[in-house]
């Protein structure tokens, strides 16, 4: 059974590139523009990882964060942060919201499929 990665971004040009890149190595994908729509999403797909945004629309990637590692059936979930923001302190901020990985835009592809690989175990 193919694991599922919840793609969280409000640029649907790279949430088009991971999605390709993901389902190449056999992930089911899924989408959210927002951070608000990610909450919701996140309970609909039940995602075995998600990658995550900071900058987006009604709920920023960090609040998301905070938010899932609160709920006990996602406290664990991996979470690959990736952003433009790339400032020291925003990383650290990014891992004081709970996030596994942290990386930043631009991003190689090929870099992101290898790490989501490590995190899952393939």
């Amino acid at each position: 059974m193919a694991k599922k990665i919840l793609v969280v971004d409000d640029e649907k040009d790279i949430c088009g590139l991971l999605n390709r890149a993901l389902k190449n190595e056999g992930y089911e994908v899924y989408n959210a523009y927002n951070g608000k729509d990610a909450l919701s999403k996140i309970y609909d797909v039940s995602p075995d990882m998600m990658v995550l945004d900071v900058q987006m629309p009604r709920m920023n990637g960090y609040q998301v964060c905070e938010e899932i590692r609160k709920d006990p059936l996602y406290k664990k979930l991996p979470i690959l942060m990736l952003t433009v923001r790339d400032s020291k302190d925003d990383k650290l901020q990014g891992y004081d919201s709970g996030v596994d990985e942290y990386m930043v835009k631009p991003f190689d592809i090929m870099e992101i499929v290898l790490r989501v690989n490590v995190i899952l175990g393939w």
